[in-house]
């Protein structure tokens, strides 16, 4: 028996290296590497915001091949030695949920050539920005002169208010943002904004927000029919949890405002619910809609 192993061995070690010495002169056995420990995010916060971000993943490419997404701080194998464009894609997780990570769509491509050597690492630090055609149909920071959302009137009672926190509580300490008061027996609050329009059409779209919370929220929109006029019921997206910390997260629209007719405009959404009667601890910040322009 040990004897037929050793020639099943014998056999098995000449088809490798046959298979091997029919491998191309421009292959490489041995690949070089790209290090990614850390990354950047820059904005103009006059017209884009706070530098806020969630990106968990980078998605990189070798002179156009993608190779896969993966954390930070990371160290990828290349399969290409000389010079090399390597391009990273600052990724995140679509509405939350871990499941659905891609590249974010908004942020424009860091593209770096390097010259590659088998074995060697290769270091690069990503500076990501959005792109340049991103358009910001509006930015509540907290920080502007106006205000972007507003209690709806049908949901509203006597004690609901937003009030401004710049201390320890808020996303940036010094900075404000929006702390959500509601009335002691109001189990249901909703802001909203005025109605914008959105390319559609595949185009992307995304909701930004930060938000600290001790009871559920639910974010959506209405849409209002650019031929009727009529306005819909409320479409939710996503609900959020209760976190006791800042977190952020990027709400697709994509395919919502794709499915609907080209002109249409949305009215965004933001609800609370306290069901529990607890006292509410709610905080938002760095609220952004974002498409592209046309």
């Amino acid at each position: 028996m040990k004897q037929s192993y050793f020639y099943i061995f014998i056999v098995w070690l000449a088809l490798g290296l046959q298979a091997c010495s029919m491998v191309g002169q421009d292959s490489v056995m041995v690949p070089s590497y790209v290090c990614v420990p850390s990354y950047t995010f820059v904005t103009d916060s006059n017209t884009q915001g706070a530098a806020s971000q969630a990106f968990n993943d980078m998605w990189i490419s070798n002179s156009g091949e993608l190779l896969g997404g993966i954390g930070i701080p990371s160290l990828l194998p290349v399969q290409s030695i000389g010079p090399t464009e390597v391009r990273v894609d600052a990724g995140i997780s679509i509405t939350g949920q871990n499941d659905k990570r891609r590249a974010y769509p908004l942020m424009a491509t860091h593209t770096e050539v390097r010259n590659l050597e088998a074995t060697k690492i290769d270091t690069i630090r990503p500076v990501f920005r959005y792109l340049p055609n991103a358009d910001f149909r509006f930015i509540e920071d907290y920080d502007r002169i106006s205000r972007v959302f507003t209690i709806n009137p049908s949901y509203y009672k006597i004690g609901d208010t937003i009030l401004l926190v710049n201390d320890n509580r808020a996303w940036k300490q010094g900075n404000n943002c929006g702390k959500i008061e509601m009335a002691a027996d109001h189990q249901l609050l909703q802001l909203i904004t005025d109605d914008y329009t959105l390319i559609g059409q595949g185009s992307p779209a995304y909701i930004e927000i930060d938000f600290k919370s001790n009871i559920n929220m639910d974010i959506g929109y209405y849409y209002i029919d650019p031929i009727t006029g009529n306005s819909s019921s409320a479409n939710s997206v996503i609900q959020l949890f209760p976190t006791s910390t800042w977190k952020k997260i990027y709400i697709e629209l994509t395919d919502e405002v794709s499915s609907r007719t080209v002109g249409t405009t949305y009215i965004i959404y933001i609800a609370l619910y306290n069901t529990d009667n607890v006292v509410p601890d709610v905080y938002i910040d760095n609220v952004k809609l974002i498409g592209l322009k046309g």
